[in-house]
């Protein structure tokens, strides 16, 4: 979706500018020359352009291959209105993050455990001593 509209943008701009009613007229007779002539017109006025720039802005729509065009039109309102509803959703993670870390930071100073990997062995090691010593004594 996001490589056609990039690839159609102009094209998708030229459609935004023609009236839904003047484009169905156009999409079921491209031979109709009110349809052609009223879309022009809304093209140039949308897009302050010059009645020869519009028609080569129209004629640029119709050399969109009718597959890709047809898809744009049937999902880019709804791709649209999800990047306009999603737009800060960003923002809300973030903010959910902040708090994670505000909560976070203070708890490391009352977490358990060694942070220095030499006195951690050293704990281990100390721990596997005081446990052999408490099994000897049990089998004797």
């Amino acid at each position: 979706m996001q490589e056609l509209s990039t690839k159609y943008a102009p094209q998708l701009a030229t459609l935004k500018a023609i009236d839904p009613a003047t484009l169905a007229a156009l999409s079921a007779n491209p031979q109709d020359t009110a349809a052609a002539t009223k879309a022009v017109g809304e093209i140039a006025t949308a897009q302050h352009v010059d009645a020869a720039t519009a028609v080569g802005k129209l004629q640029a729509v119709a050399a969109v291959p009718k597959a890709d065009l047809t898809f744009l039109q049937t999902y880019g309102p709804q791709v649209a209105g999800a990047a306009a509803t999603t737009r800060g959703q960003w923002q809300n993670w973030w903010w959910v993050c902040v708090g994670g870390e505000i909560v976070f930071i203070p708890l490391i100073f009352v977490m358990a455990g060694r942070w220095s990997p030499r006195r951690a062995r050293e704990d281990a090691a100390a721990h596997q001593k005081q446990v052999e010593e408490e099994l000897a004594l049990l089998k004797s």
